[in-house]
Parts: C-alpha cells; sequence; structure tokens
C-alpha cells in the first residue's frame, strides 16, 4: 500500500519536473529566435526593430489523453537596435526610418507589406512633445498590439492517419 502511495508521488512529482523542463527550454528557445530575428532586422534596416513571436506548442501533460498533450501559447519579444549613421536605408532622410515592428504568430506574419517586400505592423505619424510641453515635430512609429483575436480549434484522433483499420 505505501509503494502505491508513494510511487504515485513519485510520478506526479517527475512528471511535473518534466513539464516543467519542457515549456522552459521552449520558452528560452522562442526568446533567442525572435532576439536573433530582431537583430536580423535591425541590421537590414539599419534602424531599431521590436520583433514578437507567439507559438502554438504541445507540452506533455499527465492529465490528458495517451499522446494528447496539452495546447499552450508562449511568446517571446525582443528589441535591437543596429545604427550605422543616421537611422534608415542610406540616402534616407529625418526620422522616418528610425523604428519598425514586426509580429509573428506561429509561421506568419501579421501586418502589411512595405516597398522592400517585408511584412510587418502597419506605422502611423505621431506628434512628439519636448520637455517643456511644447509640440516639436512628427515621427512615424509602429502600431501597438494590444489585443489578439484568434481562433484555433483542437482535433485528436488516437489512431495513426496512416493505419487502416481491420
Amino acid at each position: 500500500m505505501e509503494l502505491a502511495i508513494l510511487g504515485s508521488l513519485i510520478l506526479l512529482a517527475v512528471s511535473t519536473l518534466l513539464i516543467y523542463g519542457q515549456r522552459l527550454e521552449l520558452q528560452q528557445q522562442l526568446k533567442m529566435e525572435a532576439f536573433r530575428k530582431a537583430l536580423q532586422k535591425a541590421y537590414q534596416r539599419n534602424s531599431s526593430v521590436t520583433y514578437t513571436l507567439k507559438k502554438d506548442s504541445r507540452f506533455f501533460n499527465l492529465m490528458a489523453g495517451f499522446g494528447q498533450g496539452q495546447a499552450s501559447t508562449l511568446g517571446a519579444s525582443a528589441s535591437a537596435m543596429w545604427q550605422k549613421g543616421a537611422p534608415g536605408a542610406s540616402g534616407a532622410k529625418g526620422q522616418t526610418q528610425a523604428s519598425f515592428a514586426y509580429y509573428q504568430i506561429n509561421d506568419e506574419m501579421v501586418g502589411i507589406q512595405d516597398t522592400g517586400g517585408d511584412i510587418m505592423l502597419p506605422r502611423y505619424n505621431r506628434t512628439t512633445i519636448d520637455s517643456d510641453g511644447a509640440i516639436s515635430g512628427e515621427m512615424t512609429v509602429p502600431v501597438s498590439v494590444y489585443k489578439e483575436e484568434r481562433v484555433s480549434t483542437e482535433d485528436y484522433s488516437s489512431s495513426y492517419p496512416g493505419r487502416k483499420r481491420p
């Protein structure tokens, strides 16, 4: 009786550690990927870039069905600035090329396509105010994403798609 109770508790503790380790590893990988992509885009744009990644993953779950796992969404964001001289592409004037934002959900980019072929968040003009409260000019900045509306479905089958039943 003691072995059955203690064995169950040990299995529960080990599975909890496995779940935590798996989530931690995938979160760290996502953070590194977001930083690499932000640095690459910042180098290409010669400016400041914010890159946000969201990925849907399945994690081990002791309480779920065999092989089903638990669905979860992980997210990471990174900002990088790579600037040689004035911001923006060579020959660009002013602050209009100083800041960009990219948003990726799974493998799909969110936003509009610019003249260079990149898909990024749209940008708009914003009035800048100095420390005295006086209007000092305008700057083009990316929009902010504050809410996502996504619909996801979950299909699960306990049989392999290629296996035929007798």
